[in-house]
């Protein structure tokens, strides 16, 4: 049979029924146990699947998800730090790995409010991760980067490649708690979940991982460490 599927993640058949094969984008495959690991962004896809069941009610309903611009800038140094602001916002700025000199800057800028007006009037968007170039992103990284980096306004004159060139304002999804889940669903036998991670999170897949594979071994709770607030149950 061919199951539903969202980005990251497909359903599985349960223990009880013989194994069988699910259809993906990749080859198919034949099982009797199955784990979805969605981010924040799918995860309220995934949870309307098992919606007919009782699951998380603390974190069950995730937020709308919130969008961060990440505006890409030719130069010919290699930087990375960070900027606080006042009002609590950060840029964090990166060169690339690769040798192209480019630098990448981004965070909660001083534009976030006007970018969130902007969503609301435009709620599409709020969906989409590809949304590129908004002008309120841009006229709030263009004033910030001639007020703060030393020789960028328009009076310098800049080369090929360098300058700014676009911005890109992509989705942080969070649960409502900002806290991912693990273990067996709720209802579901054999479907298992360590769902619910956001880009502030992902280091904690280093120990859930591991004692999500614990849990369908047939280990305890306890024995994984990690803390009940996690818990599916």
């Amino acid at each position: 049979m061919v199951l539903r599927r969202a980005p990251g993640m497909v359903s599985f058949s349960q223990p009880e029924v013989p194994p069988e094969d699910v259809h993906t984008g990749k080859p198919t495959h034949t099982q009797r146990w199955g784990y979805p690991t969605p981010d924040g962004y799918s995860l309220s896809y995934w949870l309307q699947q098992v919606r007919s069941d009782p699951l998380l009610n603390h974190r069950s309903s995730p937020e709308l998800p919130t969008k961060v611009d990440c505006v890409v800038i030719g130069s010919d140094h290699r930087l990375s730090y960070g900027v606080l602001l006042p009002d609590g916002g950060l840029f964090s700025i990166n060169s690339r790995c690769t040798s192209d000199g480019l630098v990448m800057f981004g965070g909660d800028n001083p534009g976030q409010m006007k970018l969130n007006e902007w969503v609301e009037q435009h709620p599409e968007t709020c969906v989409d991760d590809s949304m590129a170039n908004v002008p309120e992103v841009e006229n709030a990284v263009r004033s910030f980067a001639e007020a703060e980096l030393l020789d960028w306004d328009d009076g310098v004159q800049m080369g090929p490649g360098q300058g700014y060139d676009y911005n890109w304002s992509g989705i942080i999804a969070l649960t409502s708690d900002g806290v991912p889940f693990v273990g067996e669903v709720p209802g579901k036998p054999g479907q298992w979940a360590c769902v619910g991670h956001n880009g502030h999170g992902m280091a904690r897949t280093f120990t859930l991982a591991p004692g999500l594979a614990k849990l369908i071994a047939g280990h305890s709770w306890e024995s994984t460490g990690i803390p009940e607030a996690f818990s599916a149950d």
